[in-house]
């Protein structure tokens, strides 16, 4: 499959490619989930991967609802390339629910990966573009981004990673920079434990700098993973944001 075509496969009808992942055969494969911190690493080529999770949050009074569902497929277009996609409803029932997408393409190619005196450390760019619709309006772009990634396997065991980017806003014809950090920690092959922060210098705009931990236990190693996430913003009166997901990889074109 040429890279032309998947482009244009992926970007006109997105359900198609989808159903078509899910339609080939299983490659074993890596992805960023549960962390909201990305990872320097790509899909390889020929190969997708599905996440979709559940977030809720605590109300008062009554227990807790659904406050959004997230579902974001990925493809490895080319060596090094993936292409993303990403869809959210969000609100509640007693709410008018906000849809929320956005597209992402990241570069990571074995070029950039080194040998240093720490671990291996790898490196990656993403480009990415999300939207929203109100309800009864149009679908309408409100930032884009580019961010550059590191990754840094200390051991077996330990990785460190880091995000810096530039998120240019749409409604205010400003610029915000963002930065992301988290450690994770693999103690055994079946799953992993996390803890992360997110930040940004325009809190205004870019919403309350965030901390969050989490883990992921693979049901079927490297193939198929049951996350759970809690993030907490930096404001006073905050509650938790818990979500609960799946993320199924190395699906082949």
């Amino acid at each position: 499959m040429n890279l032309r075509w998947t482009l244009r496969l992926i970007t006109r009808r997105p359900c198609v490619a989808v159903l078509a992942c899910l339609l080939n055969g299983i490659a074993p494969a890596h992805a960023g989930r549960p962390l909201n911190t990305d990872d320097a690493g790509v899909a390889d080529a020929g190969s997708c991967q599905i996440e979709s999770w559940l977030e809720l949050q605590p109300r008062t009074p009554g227990p807790r609802q659904p406050q959004g569902l997230v579902f974001a497929p990925a493809c490895g277009v080319a060596p090094g390339w993936e292409l993303e996609l990403g869809y959210a409803r969000q609100g509640q029932q007693d709410s008018p629910s906000l849809s929320q997408g956005n597209m992402g393409l990241k570069l990571a190619p074995d070029a950039w990966q080194f040998k240093t005196a720490l671990g291996e450390l790898n490196l990656g760019l993403r480009w990415a573009s999300n939207h929203e619709q109100a309800p009864a309006q149009s679908w309408r772009q409100t930032q884009y981004s580019m961010t550059a990634l590191a990754s840094l396997a200390l051991d077996p065991t330990w990785t460190l990673h880091a995000n810096l980017g530039v998120a240019r806003l749409r409604d205010t014809k400003s610029s915000a920079t963002v930065m992301n950090w988290a450690a994770v920690w693999s103690p055994s092959e079946r799953g992993l434990l996390f803890i992360e922060m997110q930040t940004n210098n325009r809190n205004e705009a870019m919403g309350p700098n965030s901390y969050g931990l989490g883990g992921r236990y693979w049901l079927k190693r490297d193939q198929l993973g049951l996350d759970l996430s809690a993030n907490r913003e930096d404001r006073t009166g905050s509650r938790v944001l818990w979500t609960v997901g799946l993320g199924w990889y190395g699906i082949g074109l």
